[in-house]
């Protein structure tokens, strides 16, 4: 017979430590990227400026989706159209980001969709690779 694990009551301690604390997502410290929901870089922070080599006066590209290695592009397209589309919360990626410079960066991207900001639903943080 196989065995069983209690499922924990919804609202319980585990499920609140699995959703994500929305503060942290405004940290001018992490190396966030907000977006809309069609891709266009609403918010890029200043450590994720720093990480893509921008000067923190310089303009960043329009869209996310032009940051993206054309390997990883169709991937991140995906998710985030099942997060709009679908309401699919969270996406991870690896990714290669273009810099400034025009090289190729390896970042970790978690994002995070939030359906009840409409004007900045998708959140980006990325940790370099």
């Amino acid at each position: 017979m196989p065995e069983t694990r209690p499922v924990a009551p919804a609202g319980s301690e585990s499920q609140r430590k699995s959703i994500p604390d929305r503060k942290r997502f405004h940290n001018p410290s992490f190396p966030t990227a907000v977006l809309a929901a069609d891709g266009n870089v609403l918010h890029l922070s200043p450590a994720a400026k720093r990480l893509l080599g921008y000067s923190q006066s310089e303009p960043v590209e329009v869209s996310f989706f032009s940051l993206i290695h054309r390997n990883q592009l169709f991937q991140v397209m995906r998710d985030v159209a099942d997060m709009v589309c679908h309401g699919k919360s969270s996406a991870t990626w690896l990714l290669r980001l273009r810099s400034v410079q025009g090289r190729w960066q390896w970042f970790k991207a978690d994002a995070h969709y939030r359906p009840d900001e409409p004007h900045a639903p998708l959140t980006v943080i990325l940790r370099s690779m």
